[in-house]
């Protein structure tokens, strides 16, 4: 078969409206992908209207981190875009197949994502859609690609977004896009996605999960983004906050695409940004000094005493990595015999750019050599060995780390444990970091989600009970809606429902996600006029929500209203002519049901 006179090849991957194909120029042996859509005859309005602003965004479009349109047309009632062909797998397949990026890998691939979606921004158009999936890793970089949801923010109709469809994807859609206030979508909303993404390298996981549309849809809106350090412990700090502010709740918080591509290739302006003061190198030993950790410090003569070290620190806020290198070289001069300036230089090159993972294991080994003692080192060694997937010396390092510091060394040795999928030893640790830290809420709620992971539901609600017990009021709301999420799939729906309001009562008013997650729980409870209440409630707010349309439209079913229920089994239908993102298996039940009742 022939579209757009190139000869069609295998199929590359489908999607809710088109597959994408390898295709072949019979002239020059060009390669190329096609886009190909279902029958024009089959798509709605608004899906022709979706598909003409595709092609009118990309073509304006012509960077290096951007997959190039050719051309575009339609044949034989078949709508088509054909592009480059890029050959590479996508980032979430690079995320599924081998775990979380190294620091290195995850910031090159964000600064050049972020770049092209400065440039992207610069032509006042938006992606709405960034997520690992929509990432090409090609021989020249990372790619951005499907721009089906991009928005020209000169075209100011609304028409095109009214499909019900979310504008975004779950997990790595913005707050305002997940409560359906259009009018605050804008340029914040992809740095969110970005964010997502930087999140997604770090740890494997998007910033946000749940085991349903509507309860991500609700964490989303509270902004409840498990802390980065709680799934990658070792993370660096600057990383860290720039993570985190890339995911504020409020888009105004937000740095702007410009700003991230910056602050990722230029380690100092990370570590000098608002919000985000430089920490690393001699800070992880003053934080080990803290913990209580740092006998490196105090040990004998040949350790540089704490005002020496303040001075080292002044010299490598300075700038570069140059005097970051000099001044951790004074140190070795000064105090040949210590470990702690071999432990600052292998964190030197390993976390800033031009630096060597090889060598910084060898610095590394050197501090060790020296300083067989020092926790800090072995912890830092244990991070260093899982980037370099030498799993045998990470736990090497770890073991060594619990023996000298059993509180630092089981928290983190459970994380690590975790992470590579030993879950059974990770909850031992964890276990036995309890026994040392009985009162840390911290301890018991990385114990309540290892305990989720390990589908063991009402054993995790127990362990965020203990967890609420002990904490500050600010960890409060975030433990009251994990215990709910824990308590739904226990199947206690009284106790989940009680959290939610208590997650409303601290939040002083019933926001969007909370009302869904209370309509949720309701039906679980098998309260439906309450739960049909819940869901009009919310469809107020977001009305072409075809998951809440078709769950209501069983409730009134089920009370005995059956003009009612067709009605909005209806709308279901219609906005699933036009699914956009939608989950495929959420539109495969709204046919499946609107069948049926056609042959009723």
């Amino acid at each position: 078969m022939q579209v757009g006179g190139y000869i069609l090849g295998p199929a590359l991957g489908r999607g809710a409206t088109a597959t994408v194909y390898e295709a072949t120029d019979p002239t020059t042996g060009e390669s190329v992908a096609i886009k190909l859509y279902s029958s024009t005859r089959s798509l709605k309005p608004a899906a022709r209207r979706r598909f003409q602003l595709e092609l009118q965004t990309l073509s304006r479009l012509e960077h290096p981190g951007i997959v190039e349109l050719k051309q575009a047309g339609e044949q034989d009632g078949m709508l088509y875009v054909v592009m480059e062909l890029v050959r590479g797998e996508t980032l979430q397949a690079r995320l599924d197949r081998e775990g979380p990026l190294s620091e290195r890998e995850a910031r090159r691939v964000v600064q050049a994502l972020s770049a092209a979606v400065d440039y992207v921004h610069r032509c006042d158009v938006l992606h709405r859609d960034l997520k690992p999936e929509n990432v090409l890793l090609s021989p020249r970089g990372p790619l951005l690609t499907d721009f089906g949801l991009a928005r020209d923010l000169e075209d100011d109709s609304d028409r095109l977004t009214q499909t019900g469809a979310l504008l975004g994807t779950p997990g790595y859609l913005s707050p305002e896009q997940a409560s359906g206030r259009r009018e605050r979508i804008g340029k914040p909303a992809d740095v969110y996605g970005l964010g997502g993404i930087l999140y997604a390298c770090l740890t494997g996981v998007p910033p946000v999960r749940g085991e349903s549309m509507p309860e991500v849809i609700s964490a989303t809106v509270q902004g409840q983004v498990t802390p980065l350090r709680e799934l990658r412990p070792d993370a660096d700090p600057r990383l860290e906050r720039l993570c985190r502010a890339c995911l504020a709740l409020e888009p105004s918080e937000r740095p702007s695409a410009e700003d991230l591509a910056r602050q990722l290739a230029n380690p100092e302006l990370v570590a000098s940004a608002p919000g985000l003061p430089w920490r690393w190198i001699v800070g992880a030993c003053l934080a080990a000094l803290a913990l209580g950790l740092g006998g490196a410090l105090q040990r004998g003569p040949q350790e540089p005493p704490p005002e020496r070290v303040a001075a080292y620190e002044a010299l490598v806020r300075e700038s570069d990595r140059a005097a970051r290198h000099q001044a951790a070289r004074r140190l070795i001069e000064d105090y040949p015999r210590s470990g702690l300036g071999y432990l600052f230089l292998a964190q030197t090159e390993a976390h800033t750019q031009g630096g060597s993972l090889a060598q910084a294991k060898r610095l590394i080994e050197r501090s060790l050599a020296l300083d067989p003692d020092n926790v800090e080192a072995w912890l830092f060694a244990a991070s260093l060995y899982a980037s370099l997937h030498d799993d045998p010396a990470r736990f090497e390092a770890l073991d060594r780390a619990v023996t000298l510091s059993p509180k630092a060394g089981l928290q983190m040795r459970a994380a690590h444990r975790e992470g590579a999928g030993l879950l059974e030893d990770a909850e031992r640790d964890l276990r036995a970091w309890l026994e040392l830290t009985p009162e840390s809420h911290l301890a018991w709620s990385q114990l309540a989600r290892l305990l989720g992971r390990r589908e063991r539901w009402p054993e995790a609600a127990e362990a965020f009970s203990r967890a609420i017990e002990r904490a500050p009021e600010a960890a409060l709301p975030q433990y009251f809606r994990e215990r709910s999420r824990a308590r739904q799939k226990a199947k206690q729906y009284e106790g989940a429902l009680e959290d939610i309001e208590r997650c409303a009562a601290l939040a002083g008013s019933w926001n969007l996600g909370l009302r869904a997650s209370q309509a949720e729980l309701l039906v679980g409870a098998k309260r439906y006029p309450e739960a049909a209440a819940a869901y009009r409630e919310v469809l107020q707010t977001i009305p072409h929500q075809v998951q809440w349309l078709f769950v209501l439209s069983q409730l009134e079913a089920a009370l005995g209203n059956p003009e009612e229920s067709a009605r909005l089994l209806q709308q279901a239908h219609e906005h699933c002519q036009d699914p956009g993102g939608m989950d495929p298996r959420l539109v495969e039940q709204v046919e499946e049901a609107w069948k049926a009742a056609q042959r009723r």
